[in-house]
């Protein structure tokens, strides 16, 4: 009985523990079909992208989407500048028409 203990412990060791896995190790393809959707329904819902964990995240300057609304109205899909708006719609329009004669 000792040494299957010891076995069975050496074995257990031998596994690197479930939060060293990669994304590669868990899409690694499964014995059997059940197996597979466990290990996709894992991924999903249970697995922290690496890529989230690498470098700093992305910061948003205070009041930068403020700004941004100030410059377009997100209610009337418009610049708020007559300018701007013109010019963005002959840009559309140019675009359309090249896209519609191709």
């Amino acid at each position: 009985r000792p040494d299957s203990q010891l076995s069975a412990h050496l074995a257990a060791a031998a596994q690197p523990p479930p939060w060293t896995r990669t994304m590669d190790d868990l899409r690694a393809p499964a014995a059997t079909w059940g197996n597979e959707l466990k290990a996709y329904e894992k991924e999903k819902r249970r697995v922290v992208d690496e890529g989230f964990m690498r470098g700093q995240q992305l910061r948003l300057p205070k009041g930068l989407v403020q700004q941004q609304e100030r410059v377009f109205d997100p209610l009337l899909q418009r610049f708020r500048d007559s300018g701007v708006e013109s010019q963005q719609r002959h840009m559309e329009e140019r675009e359309r028409v090249a896209h519609l004669n191709r």
